[in-house]
């Protein structure tokens, strides 16, 4: 999923994200605005077989827009000219890559003239923007609530998946983010 940061105006702050596509881009990439806000940001890692917490408030002070959807091999092909994905499939997520190839992406398609014309730069979400946006406005331990059970209905993960699945076959959340 990519983010969107120069072309917001003053105005993005005025709209509520809509289910498909607050802006598409020259690609046929469609992207949702996340508001600015606050969320409680919570997590555990392990590094160096030592377990860490983190549990901070974060604020979010800029509204960004973000893709509904993964990019799909056929929109990495248009700008990349080859797709690295072991799993094919024209409107597949891509998947395989490392985070140089990403980011390479993210300026390739800055780079086109039809985004530069209408200031549009592209790079990959920080976690702490990934996670506010996943949650999408909630204080749940889910964008869906609290039950585990009902993750079948809006994620794929190790225990439902196998391999990557088309965007969108799952139930977005509250902005319209799958």
């Amino acid at each position: 999923i990519l983010l969107l940061v120069r072309s917001i105006t003053s105005d993005v702050r005025q709209v509520e994200s809509r289910s498909r596509g607050d802006l598409t881009n020259s690609i046929g990439m469609q992207l949702n605005v996340v508001p600015e806000g606050v969320f409680q940001m919570n997590g555990a890692c392990r590094l160096n077989d030592q377990k860490y917490f983190v549990n901070e408030t974060v604020t979010i002070e800029q509204p960004f827009y973000i893709g509904i959807y993964e990019v799909t091999q056929t929109q990495y092909r248009e700008i990349m000219g080859g797709n690295p994905s072991h799993f094919s499939g024209d409107n597949m997520p891509v998947e395989n890559l490392t985070f140089a190839e990403a980011t390479e992406f993210c300026r390739r398609l800055s780079e086109r003239p039809e985004e530069k014309i209408n200031g549009r730069v592209y790079r990959v979400p920080s976690t702490t923007e990934w996670e506010y946006a996943c949650r999408a406005g909630t204080t749940t331990s889910f964008s869906f609530g609290d039950e585990d059970w009902q993750i079948d209905q809006h994620a794929w993960y190790n225990g439902n998946a196998g391999s990557p699945h088309l965007g969108g076959a799952k139930r977005a959340n509250a902005w319209g983010l799958y």
